[in-house]
C-alpha cells in the first residue's frame, strides 16, 4: 500500500484524506472525507517563542486562527482546520528563496518552509490524520523554533 500511496495522489487522498500538490509557484493541500458532525476542537501553542502572548483569536465551524505578538509587534500566526472535502489551502513559493523539508511533528507528517533570504516569515504545516486536523504555524523563526512550537501544540480542555 505504501508504494501505491507514493505513486498515486488520488489513492493517497482516499486513504489518508489529504494530498499535497507542488506546482512551480505554489504548494497546495487538498482534503477529502466527509464533514465532521462535532464542533471543531480548540488547540493552542503550548510554548510560543519567548515574549509572545496571545493577542487575537477566531474560530468558525471548520477553521480556527490565533495570533501571538511580542512587544515589537512581530507575530506568530497559528491556524488549523478540519481535513474534509472542499477544504484546501496553499503556500506561495513564487519568488521566495526557501528550503522545503519534510518533517514529523509528534508522529504526524508535515512540511517545513524555511525562508532563506529573510524576505518573509517561515512556516510549518502538519496533518494529524487521526484527529482529522491540519495545522500551520507561520512565524519569523528558525527551523528549531518552528518545530518546538509545533510539538508544543495541545488540545485545550475548555474551548473558548
Amino acid at each position: 500500500l505504501g508504494g501505491v500511496l507514493t505513486l498515486s495522489p488520488t489513492v493517497r487522498a482516499e486513504v489518508a484524506q489529504w494530498v499535497r500538490t507542488w506546482t512551480g509557484r505554489m504548494v497546495s493541500y487538498h482534503f477529502g472525507g466527509t464533514p465532521a458532525q462535532e464542533e471543531l476542537p480548540w488547540y493552542e501553542i503550548g510554548d510560543p517563542l519567548e515574549g509572545y502572548v496571545e493577542t487575537e483569536w477566531s474560530k468558525e465551524n471548520e477553521y480556527a486562527r490565533i495570533y501571538y505578538m511580542d512587544k515589537e509587534r512581530k507575530r506568530i500566526r497559528f491556524n488549523y482546520n478540519r481535513m474534509q472535502g472542499g477544504v484546501a489551502f496553499g503556500i506561495s513559493t513564487d519568488g521566495v528563496e526557501m528550503e522545503i523539508q519534510q518533517v514529523t511533528v509528534n508522529g504526524c507528517p508535515g512540511d517545513l518552509y524555511l525562508v532563506t533570504d529573510g524576505t518573509q516569515s517561515s512556516a510549518i504545516v502538519w496533518m494529524d490524520e487521526k484527529a482529522g486536523i491540519s495545522f500551520m504555524i507561520d512565524a519569523w523563526a528558525s527551523k528549531e523554533e518552528l518545530l518546538h512550537m509545533a510539538q508544543s501544540v495541545y488540545l485545550v480542555k475548555n474551548p473558548k
